[in-house]
């Protein structure tokens, strides 16, 4: 009767252990069917032998070229760990919205957060240079903004100005462009019409010097918006544009390029300084990869969008060198009551850059 009992008890532990094992295995495959990933994923680098999973997040979905250079980042940080740091990506907001993780940064609670550089102006002015309408000529001259002189100092001062992050690299979305149920093709024809734009200052002084009725919207209802006519338009990256349908509502889309939309790595304070020198480099160095990368790439990415937009009937209106300057002319008067917070040694950095690229 004992013998019996004893296997009976040990029958009973091995179930408990099964089922406790399952409840475990469920979780991460929650949160891997979130970022893309089977479940088993998670469970075989852990296997591998990575002594410690990083967490990484954004709020766009992982086909958009935001979503593609947060993957990037986690690729590059699995293969240069050594085994000893990886990341798993979450997309979507799995992890909250940009402000949501912005907090859990600070906080400790999320370790890295791919996020567009306009979140940051709640912290710190450092980022408003990179977020000025129209600023930018080229794709190259952006480019070599960011990567160069001008973009370190700003991560730097990031750094410096905001307790809890640590701010590692640049990333970009592309250009932001303009849809509309009509061609626009100078400032004259944005008079009266409704944008939703992101709850970003400099963005919609800007629009609202050209004549147009800026107002923010939740993004998840400017699709609606746009159906309704609460909104006319509104102003994406063209991957944005493209999956969340805004083609299907406004038939224009404008290569205005307005802003080459920032994105920022970062990791939180706490997590940084847990990690060993060498182990910080590594990330500083997957960032540099990542942003070389997605710079390349996104040239390529946003030809396939206009494609892909162009499929389904819209029009795609390219803009002129010539004509992107006229809307910069007209956000002037902006540009020159913001230059004490962007800093004008900043933006004389920018128009030498530009000056390059203009001849």
């Amino acid at each position: 009767m004992n013998k019996i009992k004893i296997t009976v008890s040990i029958i009973l532990i091995a179930i408990l252990c099964v089922s406790a094992a399952g409840c475990g295995g469920g979780s991460t495959g929650a949160a891997d069917s979130a970022n893309g990933a089977d479940a088993g994923d998670s469970q075989a680098q852990t296997a591998s032998g990575v002594s410690r999973m990083l967490s990484a997040a954004c709020v766009v979905a992982p086909d958009t070229v935001g979503g593609q250079g947060l993957g990037k980042f986690a690729e590059l940080v699995n293969e240069m760990g050594k085994g000893e740091i990886g990341v798993d990506a979450y997309y979507n907001g799995t992890l909250g919205t940009n402000a949501e993780m912005m907090e859990q940064l600070i906080m400790g609670t999320l370790d890295f957060a791919h996020v567009s550089a306009a979140n940051l102006s709640v912290y710190s002015d450092a980022c408003l240079i990179f977020d000025v309408p129209f600023e930018w000529v080229t794709a190259e001259a952006a480019v070599e903004g960011f990567t160069g002189e001008l973009g370190d100092r700003v991560l730097n001062e990031i750094t410096e100005e905001v307790d809890g992050l640590v701010a590692i690299g640049w990333t970009t979305q592309g250009f932001r462009h303009i849809t509309a149920g009509k061609e626009i093709r100078s400032p004259k024809d944005l008079a009266g019409m409704k944008i939703r734009m992101m709850d970003n200052k400099l963005h919609t002084e800007c629009f609202a010097a050209m004549g147009a009725s800026p107002t923010t919207m939740a993004y998840s209802e400017v699709y609606t918006g746009l159906q309704q006519g609460t909104i006319d338009m509104q102003e994406n990256p063209l991957s944005n544009i493209y999956t969340a349908r805004f083609h299907e509502v406004n038939k224009y889309t404008m290569l205005d390029g307005h802003v080459y939309d920032p994105v920022i790595i970062l990791c939180s304070r706490a997590t940084y300084d847990s990690l060993t020198p060498e182990q910080q480099t590594m990330l500083w160095d997957a960032a540099h990869m990542t942003g070389e990368w997605i710079h390349e790439q996104v040239v390529d990415i946003d030809q396939e969008y206009i494609g892909k937009i162009t499929a389904d009937g819209a029009f795609v209106i390219d803009m002129s060198v010539e004509e992107k300057l006229a809307f910069q002319e007209m956000c002037r008067p902006v540009y020159d009551s913001w230059a004490a917070r962007i800093g004008k040694d900043k933006m004389d950095m920018v128009n030498a850059i530009n000056a390059k690229y203009l001849n």
